[in-house]
């Protein structure tokens, strides 16, 4: 046989790479030419599986080849093991897949790896760390068996070695995934303490058995130490804290095929709370009130007696107290009547829940109680239409939120439905020319932040449908306020999104723009706008509070209630807008902005998911669920 001189040297196989008629590479120790051009799906260990030699561009043309050794004879290939591990199966039958090598070169070569998928009828799917040992695939979900062949190249700069491996894949027929309940006894420790954890209650609706899996998702650091982490109920012990702690435990209830999972939250604190009285269930307590109960320190929120501390929920009139009741401020007092402005109801007994009635030449003016004000507010949120705004608009805890990275497993599970829609490579595909401020991390950690969004519903909604159809939605108006919006560029503008972080025409220091700062005005008072320090040449002028991030967030009264979101405190971002562009909340303020209600209109979350019904007011002004009304939720009619 006649062998043309070839194309290139013998040089190592890569994997990928197209050949042509000639080419001389080596593999494995062995040299091979090919016949003509070979793709990249053609690998030179072809040779040894096909029936035919016409089946295969390659030709094995020496066996131990001197020049596959670059020139020194004791070079040795790599020992190559590969295998794939199955890590989860949601509901639907999608499945999470870990590719795994373990190689060692005995000749102490440094390696190098890339997975490729091999042809088939399988889908094509793409392969998160393709360039390492330890790769990650999600499979969609199958309608029928499937087998995934996926093949490794371990090169050490001389030597090709190759291992494939296999996933078989099967529907999901007939099979629920679990329902999880999950507790905690106690919701607040004081310095060192255990806490017993929970998952009673849960159940599978097909009847299988089921097994529990408990972790730690927060924070990295301390670690709680669990006495048995597959119990249904184990025991965590915290140790001795060195600062406030929020703990969030999670735990992975599986039938053996799907699994579902839920968090439960823990407080720690350095110290209890100090000065404050026990609880009186006879005493009548009004907002900003503090008591001490079941190891605890509970702030109470609004008129109530007789209701116990720890037992009313996270939206219920008493939570967990942040500091004790030494260096607080005390609760607002209630105003006292002058002379001659009025008469007390001598009926009332307790004026703490009265008001002063005027007496007829008094005009309009009226005094009223910081406590009923609290009541009568109460009263108008406890409806079943409240419970589901307060649960669209509850967030993570920040620490929680900074520990997601892509592609953890231990991801909130609205984030990891989020990564099986967008991932890194189709979030680069979507914003080709976005600011460098806006990363695909920084995007998943403004997810965690709002577990509403792309979460799960009970009640027979497709959660994956629904959240296809936020992103589609939210990623609209990223390039409506953000695009470039420029017709010579070769992106259509659907994927210009992302260019801006701030409002063209305005700058850091720029002053008094988008701010309602007078303090006169509710608005001001509410949201009181920051001034530049001294030395600043805006020095004593309100900050501006234009547009910054994904959604353009914009004016003191966004800023405010954005703030009181993400860190409890409308000050933060009020004294630090820039935040707003230059951190994770560029992204975080259009989710803020998506789950948020702007009444009297609904939130965006609520006019796509079906939770918002228009009524014949909305009907006769042409307001439907659907794209339209969330432009007109974010601008009004201006849009």
């Amino acid at each position: 046989m006649c062998v043309p001189t070839s194309a290139r040297a013998s040089e190592g196989y890569v994997p990928g790479e197209i050949y042509v008629a000639g080419d001389r590479v080596c593999f494995a120790g062995d040299l091979f030419y090919a016949k003509w051009w070979a793709g990249p799906e053609d690998v030179p260990s072809d040779v040894d599986l096909v029936a035919y030699p016409w089946e295969t561009p390659w030709e094995r043309l020496a066996s131990g080849a001197t020049e596959c050794a670059g020139g020194n004879e004791a070079n040795l290939p790599p020992s190559v093991e590969a295998w794939a591990t199955v890590l989860e199966v949601g509901p639907d039958g999608a499945a999470t897949v870990e590719l795994l090598v373990s190689a060692l070169d005995p000749d102490g070569d440094a390696l190098e790896y890339v997975w490729e998928q091999s042809t088939g009828g399988a889908p094509v799917v793409t392969i998160e760390g393709s360039t390492t040992a330890q790769a990650f695939v999600l499979l969609p979900p199958a309608v029928e068996p499937l087998t995934y062949v996926f093949r490794v190249f371990v090169n050490d700069g001389t030597v090709v070695v190759d291992r494939e491996v296999t996933v078989e894949q099967r529907p999901i027929v007939g099979n629920n995934a679990p329902v999880v309940v999950v507790s905690a006894d106690v919701v607040e420790v004081i310095g060192a303490g255990v806490v017993q954890l929970s998952a009673l209650g849960s159940d599978d609706p097909d009847g299988d058995a089921l097994t529990y899996r408990w972790e730690q998702v927060a924070p990295v650091e301390p670690q709680a130490i669990f006495d048995d982490r597959s119990r249904i109920d184990p025991v965590a012990t915290l140790p001795e804290p060195t600062r406030d702690v929020a703990y969030v435990f999670e735990v992975q209830v599986s039938d053996g095929v799907l699994f579902s999972r839920a968090e439960v939250e823990v407080d720690q604190r350095m110290e209890a709370a100090v000065g404050c009285p026990a609880w009186d269930d006879g005493a009548i307590y009004v907002g900003g009130d503090r008591v001490s109960w079941a190891g605890g320190t509970w702030e109470a929120h609004w008129w109530t007696r007789g209701e116990e501390p720890g037992t009313t929920g996270p939206w219920g009139v008493w939570r967990a107290a942040t500091v004790g009741c030494e260096g607080s401020t005390d609760p607002q007092p209630e105003p006292e009547p002058e002379p001659g402005d009025g008469t007390s109801d001598p009926d009332q007994g307790d004026d703490s829940t009265g008001v002063v009635d005027p007496p007829e030449d008094s005009g309009n003016e009226v005094t009223l109680y910081r406590s009923e004000l609290l009541a009568d507010e109460a009263a108008l949120t406890e409806g079943p239409l409240m419970a589901l705004v307060k649960d669209s608009i509850r967030t993570r805890d920040n620490e929680a939120v900074e520990a997601v990275v892509p592609g953890r497993a231990a991801n909130p599970e609205n984030v990891r439905r989020v990564e099986t829609i967008v991932d890194a490579e189709r979030w680069e595909f979507f914003f080709p020319r976005r600011s460098p401020e806006y990363t695909y991390e920084s995007f998943l950690r403004a997810i965690a932040k709002f577990p509403a969004f792309c979460a799960s519903y009970d009640d027979g909604r497709d959660a994956d449908a629904i959240c296809r159809k936020a992103l589609a939605t939210m990623f609209a108006h990223f390039t409506q306020e953000t695009g470039g919006h420029t017709i010579a560029w070769p992106e259509p503008q659907w994927r210009q999104g992302l260019v801006y972080v701030r409002e063209l025409g305005w700058s850091e220091d720029a002053a008094g723009g988008y701010g309602i700062c007078d303090l006169s005005t509710w608005q001001g008072a509410t949201w009181p706008c920051a001034v530049f320090p001294e030395g600043h040449p805006s020095a004593g002028a309100y900050k501006s509070y234009f547009g910054r991030g994904a959604k353009q967030l914009s004016y003191n009264y966004n800023y405010g209630p954005f703030s009181q979101a993400m860190f409890g405190d409308v000050s933060v971002l009020l004294e630090e807008p820039n935040l707003v562009a230059d951190t994770w909340l560029n992204l975080a303020s259009a989710v803020f902005f998506y789950v948020y209600p702007q009444p009297p209109k609904p939130s965006m979350l609520h006019a796509l998911d079906g939770t918002w019904q228009p009524n014949e007011h909305d009907l006769a002004g042409g307001l439907e669920p659907g794209f339209g009304v969330t432009t007109q939720i974010i601008n009004g009619g201006i849009e």
